[in-house]
């Protein structure tokens, strides 16, 4: 049981990312949508997503398989690696959705400044930079972040039962399954 939570609340976490996709985007001008394109191939694109996604799956599994006991510890890298071809499989939706962001969210001359300094000496220096430095930050808030786990649930399952007017029985039941699933193996 505890086992299904943790890599249900993998899986959660990868699809939590990507709820907000669906809404159709805003339309934009061609110029600042070329712009984008240009802006996203500039800064690694495809690359670069590619890097972000494997770091996430790759401390994901070094996260999971901290708290699963050992004999489960293969299904979970299983889970991760499946997860990650699914997403690998995205990229081109992904980078089009980021275009379109991009272009949405920045005017022609935003863009044309965040292109020239992507395109600059420091800019490509910083870009080569960051997949170590995002692989340092997942790394380093991974204990924090598992530490602060049992608080956090405990007031989601608090707030979500309130909310969906959760008997008793069935706070005590969601409450048990989270706790089991966040327990360290001795």
């Amino acid at each position: 049981m505890r086992f299904l939570a943790v890599a249900l609340a993998s899986v959660a976490v990868f699809v939590g990312a990507s709820a907000h996709a669906d809404s159709p985007p805003p339309a934009v001008d061609s110029v600042r949508l070329q712009l984008a394109r240009e802006l996203v191939e500039t800064s690694g694109g495809e690359k670069t997503l590619k890097n972000v996604l494997e770091t996430y799956s790759s401390s994901m599994t070094k996260i999971l398989g901290q708290a699963l006991p050992p004999d489960k510890a293969k299904i979970a890298r299983l889970i991760q690696a499946k997860i990650l071809q699914e997403y690998m499989n995205s990229l081109p939706q992904m980078l089009a959705t980021t275009t379109q962001i991009y272009a949405s969210n920045f005017n022609e001359a935003e863009l044309q400044d965040y292109l020239a300094f992507m395109k600059s000496e420091t800019g490509q220096s910083i870009l080569n930079k960051m997949p170590i430095v995002l692989q340092q930050s997942i790394e380093a808030q991974g204990p924090f972040i598992r530490s602060l786990l049992p608080k956090i649930t405990s007031t989601a399952i608090q707030s979500a039962c309130e909310e969906a007017n959760c008997t008793p029985a069935e706070r005590q039941q969601v409450t048990e399954v989270f706790s089991k699933a966040l327990k360290t193996p001795s």
